[in-house]
């Protein structure tokens, strides 16, 4: 998304984009994050403590991906039917966007630490356990940190390239339609299979205190 939401924003006007300038873009990120921080500081023990861990990481997947899939056409037609960059309708697709995405998954990635940490603290010898899950949780990290800039450019590349002869199969939303089935597969489909019954809700006493720590 850090990626691939800045070259949708900065596509040129001739081909129905925003063509916004970085200090536009970046207006965006600011935002949202301070979006964030606000929700991370009064919000997020609230809704862990009333949705539990699992239940809270499916309710902030749903709407990412829904938006995820919506946001670029939406923003593409906006421009078609005759909106400027800087019209109310733009400004709220793009600011609501960069909002949703980062207040929801800044939340998972929260979560996320709190299901690794939740599951070591359960197993013989926690305390070596954490550094060395720790450790891998940031190695996974890095990597992916890595390999985003190479697989979002690629993406961007070929939907723009192919978008002109493959629409409305191929667009200038194929990063963002890849980012969705990935959220799909590897974040919700595994809690729809195993059902809910199976999933543990993970509201252990340890690591809620944490999160209080925190």
């Amino acid at each position: 998304w850090d990626l691939s939401y800045p070259v949708l924003a900065a596509m040129p006007q001739s081909i129905d984009g925003d063509a916004w300038k970085p200090p536009q873009i970046g207006s965006t990120f600011v935002v949202a994050s301070l979006a964030f921080v606000f929700f991370a500081s009064c919000c997020y023990q609230r809704c862990i403590r009333y949705f539990g861990i699992v239940r809270f990481w499916v309710l902030n997947w749903i709407p990412t991906v829904l938006m995820l899939a919506t946001f670029p056409r939406v923003l593409e037609a906006l421009r078609r039917e005759g909106w400027e960059a800087e019209s109310w309708p733009v400004l709220a697709a793009n600011y609501g966007a960069q909002l949703s995405f980062c207040v929801m998954q800044g939340a998972g990635f929260v979560t996320a630490q709190l299901v690794l940490f939740d599951f070591v603290t359960t197993q013989p010898g926690s305390d070596q356990l954490m550094a060395t899950a720790n450790g891998y949780y940031v190695i996974v990290q890095n990597v992916a940190n890595g390999l985003a800039p190479l697989i979002s450019g690629a993406l961007c590349t070929i939907g723009a390239a192919l978008e002109p002869q493959y629409a409305p199969i191929a667009t200038r939303a194929l990063p963002f339609d890849v980012m969705a089935c990935v959220g799909v597969v590897l974040c919700l489909l595994p809690l729809w299979v195993l059902g809910p019954g199976k999933v543990p809700d993970l509201r252990s006493a340890r690591a809620l205190l944490q999160l209080e720590q925190q």
